[in-house]
Order: C-alpha cells, then structure tokens, then sequence
C-alpha cells in the first residue's frame, strides 16, 4: 500500500511536467489518428499481482472505447506464510488459508484525454472508468500432511484439503501443487467498476506505453471464505498499478 501511495505522488509530479510539455509544443507537430489500439500488461495491486489484455475504439480523436479483461491473485489481509520448526525440508503455506481467490474481471468503459500528447517525448493523460461482471475462483487449499511412521517405515506424506481443526502445524510438511483441487474449485460471481489515470508515453505514435493507477471496487454475491476463523470480504477495495504495451491500429 505504501509503494502505490509513492507511485501516485510521483505521478503526479509527472502530471505536472506533462502539462508544461503540452504546454510548450509547436505549431508544426502533426499527429495520425487510429481506429482501434490494443495492449496487454501486468498488474500490481494493493491484494496482490496479475495480467489484463485491454481493446479499444476510438470514437473521436480524444476519446474511446475500451472492453478490457485480467486475471488476478487475491490475497486475504490476516495471509501469513509459515513453516514446520520440526522440519528443514517443509515448504511455506499460509497458516488457517482453506481457499485460494484468482479473479476474472471483464470491463467496459470509456478513456478520455485530459492532456494530449503532441510532442514524441510528450506525456498523453487520461481520465479511465469502466465497470463490468466479475467471476471469482475459488479453489480449496491442499498441503502434505506427514504421516508418523516408524524404524522400518519411514514417515509418509499424504496430500489433503487443509482444515485447520485437525491439522496440526507440526504435522505439515507444507503446500502441495498449485493445481492441486483445481477440480473442486467453485465460482463467485459479481459486479465491478474502475476509476484510474492513465498515462501514455510512448515515443512513437504507432506504439503504446502506458503507465495506468488508479482503484477499483470488487463486488460478490456473497461473501468469499479465504481464510478460517476470521472475517471474509464479499466487497473488495484495490489500488492499482497497471504497465501497458501495445499497438495502434490505423
């Protein structure tokens, strides 16, 4: 949360650096106008980290359509990572997590330019709201759970979907696969909306960089069970930082 509240300061200083760019360009700098762009990306948000495509249409020379899709980790506030003190060879898994949360978020919405991008190492800043249906994953965790064994057989290693009444800490070795009770997941559904700036830097006009912040508001028809024994969100509040790279189409 501290190094998305650093990167909006700093973007805002960028804001102002691209406002006296716009400010100062010449009369003579002529720029193509496109009928569509499209990108694709990494994200990095205040739950955890992700992917999006994004695709849009221009409907004026300052405004346009966009439908975009990403596929993010959700991460519990209370998550904790630990190990087995007992055992050197354990892997991490995080203590009372019953299921895992990857959200699908398929949005629609509009950008609109605030300052154009004229100059080539100019800075082009849009206003981004979009809204649109979410689907949430959520899958049962599983760990390997130790076995006692004895001289002439050795400890076994059972894999089982994780309840923290029954399994003991010193008997887990650790997570199992990450697609491991893929079978058993469930779905969530839900509804969605964004508000961001975006700032789009790209040297030249065919290609798109983009550097985009801003938060969004998850919505689920009910509450998500994560984690055990502690309160669960069906509303989820992120802050974002989305880097953009793409083309525009003519």
């Amino acid at each position: 949360m501290r190094v998305l509240k650093a990167i909006t300061i700093n973007l805002l200083f960028i804001i102002a650096m691209a406002f006296t760019s716009v400010r100062a360009q010449s009369d003579d700098d002529t720029k193509l106008y496109y009928s569509a762009d499209y990108s694709g990306g990494g994200v990095v948000h205040s739950h955890g980290f992700g992917v999006n495509f994004r695709y849009s249409q221009y409907l004026t020379g300052s405004s346009k359509r966009i439908w975009s899709a990403e596929l993010l980790m959700m991460k519990h506030p209370k998550e904790k990572k630990v190990y087995n003190p007992y055992n050197d060879n354990a892997r991490g898994y995080f203590f009372g997590k019953i299921n895992s949360l990857t959200s699908l978020r398929m949005h629609i919405g509009r950008q609109d330019v605030i300052f154009g991008k004229e100059l080539k190492k100019g800075v082009e800043i849009s206003w981004v709201y979009s809204g649109g249906p979410i689907l949430g994953i959520v899958k049962p965790v599983y760990l390997e759970i130790t076995e006692q064994g004895t001289i002439a057989r050795p400890d076994i290693i059972n894999v089982e979907r994780y309840d923290p009444e029954i399994h003991n800490p010193n008997i887990i070795h650790g997570r199992a696969g990450i697609f491991t009770g893929l079978a058993n997941s469930s779905l969530v559904p839900g509804a969605s909306a964004r508000v961001a700036m975006n700032f789009e830097y790209a040297p030249l006009d065919k290609t798109l960089k983009a550097l985009e912040v801003g938060a969004v508001l998850d919505a689920y028809s009910k509450e998500v069970p994560i984690m055990a024994n502690t309160d669960n969100n069906q509303l989820w509040l992120t802050f974002y930082l989305n880097i953009q790279f793409g083309k525009k189409i003519i």
